[in-house]
Parts: structure tokens; C-alpha cells; sequence
């Protein structure tokens, strides 16, 4: 079987520290060219897969020059769609950094576009590829806690990486920018909550507010609920300090995973992965230490696997359209301290704009958001 060749567009931190890495320990696929407008941030990419100085380009029209498999997009999301459309184009499949895009019109033009050239079009969802999660997903089609109703998933003590020096640190703060704040960057707790319940979101209700980054436009802090056809989920973020870890409650028992001195997961050791159910307690150990790029491993093994095969990667784009559209769903709701309902209506300014319709859509209130005046609200006069 020859080797897929596979091209880097975009060299930011999560390429260096987790793309990268895991495509030079995978056998099968060469790393044929990286595309980055930044020299510096192109450097250690090229050393580290020996490429020459044409391989290195800061053009993408230019990488996809050189005869490509598949693509690895991870630039920031609002500079995807012409990437992706010419990529389908060219005949490239891509795997691409959450989330898919900063607008809902943007991603269902991108999934067409895959769609229509019989390409591959996957989303970096790599929590999908952590053994704990694997394991408990295991445990709950088993049946070892009955039916599962309920989904507790917090991560109340994230810390607020910066972005790649060479760039804007903080992009990830500028809504308008990246589509929202910590919700939009964290949409792991949505895609998590649609592949264990096996059901999208119907509706969404959420508080959103700014409690530490005062000044900011983006959100800090989030509560979230979700309801499903198959159950409900619940999910607290907060770039700030608090108790993490997931709790999984059926009709017959419940698993609760928690993380070294309550840490934010998964990128920690694992504390205790708790089964209770009618059988009694049971204590599971799904993995080592800390990992480091092992699911990004796992994450581009699949992928390959679906270019070979024909088949869809486990996170197809379509997940990626859905969970973006929770998470505007959820901001809409904030604003209007209301239960909002998916999918996003196709006029809707939200699907058309992105963040930017709320403004339309919520133009006034005494919510949370608009007090904070983030998210393109004002606060009330």
C-alpha cells in the first residue's frame, strides 16, 4: 500500500504540538509540504519532516500544487471556506480544526462543496479518540447503567492558552474573529454530548457571561443545557477556576470520571473512572499518565482509514455544521433568556452572519451578555 501524502495548512501551536508529531509517527503517511503566511512558524515543520524549501510556501493554492491525499486545515476558522472549496476543487480530502467555521452558511457551503466531489471531510474531534471516553461510551452501550438520561460535563478551570506568537496571541478573544469566546473554542462538550446520547441537540438553553476578562468581547464562562431526542446534557465551561469532571446518569447505575486534584480533563492523569450500578462499585483504569499527542494518532489513523476505505471518518464535517450551530444557538438563548430550537432556521441572521446576527436578533436586554456587552451586545443604557 503506498504512503497517502498529506499537507499542513496552517503551523500554528496545535499543529507543532499535536498534528505534527502524531503524522510523524504514523507509518503510511508522508508529509509532503506545510503552508503557513509565517516563515517562522513554517521552520520547524519543514525540519522535522526534512522537506525542501519549495515544500515550505506560504500560499495554500501553492501546496495543493504538489499533489496532495488529504490536507490537515488548522488556520483560524474564519479563513476556511475559500481553503476548503478549493480543496474540493483540487480533490483533496481535509481534516479540519474545530470549529468547522464561524458561520453556519459557510459550513454547509463547505460540506456541499466535499460532498459533491466525493471527497472525505472530517472534523478534528479528538476527545472522540481518549480511551476514557471510549471506555464509558462502552460501558453505557452495554447497558451498565440502564438508559442513559443525563450528561454532566464541566471544565470549570480551563486555562486560557495563547496563540502562536507570530499571529495574534489572542485571536480566540475577538469575536468577531473567532465566532465567540470560550464556548465556540470548547465545543468538545457538544460533539461529546451528541455522540453519547447518539442524537444532535433539538434544543439549547444557556447562560453566557464574561466573570474574568473584563473588557473583552468574547464570553468566559458558560452554562449550558442541551435536550436531545435520546436525553439531556449539561455543560459548564469557565476559563477561570473550578471543580471539573464528567458524570454519566442512567436509568440503572451512573459513571463519574474525575481528573488529578480535580483538573480539567482529559489532558491530565486520571483520578478514578467509577461504574456504579446494581453489581456494586467498580474502579476502571482506561489509560496511563498524561497523553500527549496519542489521540491525534488515533484521530489521523482514522481519517486515513476513510480516505483508503471511502468510508466517513468517526467526525464527519456534518458534526462539525451541527455542534457550531449549538453553540450560536446557545449565545441567541442567553441573550434572549430563551430556549432556542435546532437546526438554525436557513434566514435566520445567526446562520447567515454568525455572532454577528445576534446583534439583529438580540438587539436590546438585560441579560448577561448584554450587561457584559460582549458578543456584539451593548450593554443597557
Amino acid at each position: 500500500m503506498s504512503d497517502l501524502r498529506v499537507g499542513l495548512i496552517g503551523c500554528g501551536n496545535i499543529a507543532a504540538r499535536a498534528h505534527a508529531p502524531a503524522l510523524h509517527a504514523i507509518e503510511g503517511l508522508q508529509v509532503v509540504g506545510v503552508c503557513d503566511p509565517t516563515p517562522a512558524r513554517r521552520l520547524p515543520l519543514q525540519m522535522l519532516f526534512d522537506l525542501p524549501a519549495a515544500a515550505s510556501v506560504a500560499d495554500y493554492r501553492q501546496l495543493l500544487d504538489l499533489g496532495l491525499d488529504y490536507v490537515t486545515v488548522t488556520t483560524p476558522q474564519q479563513f476556511r471556506r475559500p481553503i476548503i472549496e478549493a480543496c474540493a476543487a483540487a480533490g483533496v480530502h481535509v481534516l479540519t480544526e474545530k470549529p468547522i467555521a464561524t458561520v453556519p452558511a459557510d459550513a454547509a457551503a463547505m460540506v456541499a462543496a466535499m460532498r459533491a466531489a466525493n471527497l472525505r471531510y472530517g472534523m478534528c474531534h479528538n476527545y472522540l479518540f481518549f480511551p476514557e471516553f471510549i471506555l464509558a461510551r462502552e460501558l453505557i452501550r452495554s447497558g451498565a447503567i440502564g438508559r442513559l438520561g443525563h450528561v454532566h460535563l464541566s471544565f470549570l478551570g480551563l486555562p486560557d492558552h495563547p496563540g502562536a506568537a507570530e499571529y495574534r496571541p489572542r485571536w480566540r478573544h475577538d469575536a468577531a474573529e473567532a465566532g465567540g469566546g470560550i464556548l465556540m473554542d470548547i465545543v468538545h462538550a457538544l460533539y461529546l454530548s451528541e455522540w453519547f446520547l447518539d442524537s444532535p441537540a433539538r434544543a439549547v438553553s444557556a447562560v453566557v457571561d464574561n466573570l474574568t476578562h473584563p473588557g473583552e468581547s468574547v464570553e468566559d464562562f458558560t452554562l449550558v443545557h442541551l435536550s436531545g431526542d435520546q436525553g439531556y446534557t449539561t455543560v459548564q465551561l469557565w476559563w477561570g477556576g473550578g471543580a471539573n469532571g464528567f458524570e454519566f446518569s442512567g436509568s440503572a447505575g451512573r459513571i463519574l470520571l474525575f481528573y488529578q486534584d480535580y483538573a480539567t480533563g482529559p489532558f491530565a492523569d486520571i483520578q478514578s473512572f467509577t461504574l456504579v450500578n446494581s453489581a456494586g462499585r467498580q474502579e476502571f483504569t482506561p489509560r496511563g499518565p498524561r497523553p500527549e499527542f496519542e489521540n491525534f494518532i488515533a484521530l489521523h489513523t482514522d481519517f486515513a482509514e476513510a480516505v483508503r476505505t471511502g468510508r466517513d471518518p468517526l467526525a464527519p464535517a456534518e458534526t462539525g455544521r451541527r455542534t457550531m450551530e449549538a453553540v450560536l444557538a446557545a449565545y441567541l438563548s442567553a441573550a434572549t433568556e430563551r430556549v432556542v430550537r435546532l437546526p438554525l432556521p436557513a434566514d435566520s441572521p445567526l446562520y447567515l452572519r454568525g455572532v454577528a446576527g445576534l446583534a439583529e436578533m438580540a438587539p436590546a436586554g438585560d441579560s448577561p451578555v448584554h450587561r457584559a456587552g460582549i458578543l456584539g451586545l451593548k450593554p443597557p443604557a
